[in-house]
């Protein structure tokens, strides 16, 4: 043995003598066994791991849920109108007494901005109500519903299909204010605004009633929202003992001319339904 090795041996045993010393003082006074210190060489000792951190449960956000639409829309709709028919004269009165009322109503907020109320207008005795969703910026400033571009597609829906005159009608909207962009009306602005509207059925009492768009289909009818329109066409309705038609809104078919056929399908049967058409 060379003295590199014979050194090497001797600091080997040097450390080993110190660690069973210790061992020994720490212990029971026991000195173990030296190969009792010697891990297996299978026995891996893992590195130290931080102990990981408990996560507190988060909690789950409630929120109130909000009534359900049908009880923001009509709840006459299935309650025949009783009363005795209007004279025309007490039907002028009456609605010329609910417009004034209306003037400086903002009671829905639709549109503080909005330069004028939108009644109605037409005939008071009418072989149709006309009922659309609310005033665009046409009507805002004349008044009258349905004189835009979509007024002018309606007069000739009436007078080009139906061969009568508008003044022979009655149309209005549910909502008598525009909403900001023409937006469409939200349930809850209806349910503020169409009690006005029902009233204006009660005093007029149209021999039927055509309405244009969704927004015044769901409402007088209390259809759900996730019920179409397309899926009301075709059937005449009933809404306090006055029949209804649903067809589209006028300004949807100026944005899908390929619904006009089924527009007139609808009107042909509103049509039958007023005597017009066998």
């Amino acid at each position: 043995m060379n003295i590199a090795e014979d050194s090497l041996r001797r600091l080997i045993l040097s450390s080993l003598k110190k660690r069973l010393l210790l061992e020994a003082h720490d212990g029971d006074g026991q000195i173990p066994a030296a190969d009792s210190l010697i891990p297996p060489p299978n026995d891996v000792v893992k590195p130290h791991e931080p102990a990981k951190k408990t996560q507190k449960p988060k909690k789950r956000r409630t929120s109130t849920p909000l009534p359900k639409l049908e009880s923001r829309m009509s709840d006459l709709h299935d309650k025949p109108i009783t009363q005795p028919k209007y004279t025309l004269e007490e039907k002028r009165e009456m609605l010329a007494n609910l417009a004034s009322r209306l003037e400086d109503c903002h009671e829905c907020g639709v549109n503080p901005d909005r330069n004028r109320m939108v009644f109605g207008d037409g005939s008071l005795e009418p072989k149709v109500m006309f009922v659309g969703e609310a005033p665009g910026a046409d009507e805002d400033e004349q008044g009258i519903p349905f004189v835009g571009r979509a007024g002018k597609l309606l007069t000739d829906m009436i007078e080009k299909g139906m061969k009568i005159s508008r003044d022979e009608t009655y149309i209005c909207n549910v909502l008598k204010c525009r909403p900001p962009s023409n937006r469409t009306p939200s349930p809850e602005e209806a349910a503020i605004c169409a009690k006005h509207l029902e009233r204006q059925i009660e005093i007029i009492r149209p021999p039927a009633i055509c309405t244009l768009g969704a927004s015044s289909l769901r409402y007088l009818l209390s259809v759900p929202v996730g019920r179409s329109l397309g899926s009301m066409r075709g059937d005449v309705h009933d809404y306090r003992g006055i029949p209804l038609i649903a067809t589209y809104h006028p300004s949807y078919l100026l944005r899908d001319p390929s619904k006009k056929r089924e527009a007139w399908k609808d009107l042909q049967l509103l049509m039958r339904t007023i005597g017009l058409l066998k």
